[in-house]
């Protein structure tokens, strides 16, 4: 005698709307994240330790520089560059 195979129920499957929900949300994640980094990368982002740091240099002046700055800075360019450099051994993270 032939036995019947017994009939089993098929595995359900996610709804497709929890499948796009996830999607959704991972697109969203990545959206935000790449809009900090964006921020960040083009200096948008704030940082205290910046402005706290150093009030004086967020006033800039759009005038030319005057002529003995501009041969103090040719000076400055002028001088020899050191030998050597720091000792690797001593960077520390």
């Amino acid at each position: 005698m032939l036995r019947r195979a017994k009939k089993t129920k098929p595995a359900r499957a996610t709804p497709g709307w929890v499948a796009w929900a996830v999607i959704a949300g991972v697109a969203l994640i990545l959206c935000v994240g790449l809009a900090v980094g964006a921020m960040q990368w083009m200096g948008g982002g704030s940082s205290t330790s910046r402005s706290a740091a150093s009030p004086a240099a967020t006033t800039h002046t759009t005038a030319a520089p005057n002529t003995s700055n501009r041969a103090q800075q040719d000076a400055i360019a002028n001088r020899p560059m050191p030998e050597g450099g720091p000792d690797p051994g001593s960077w520390t993270r």
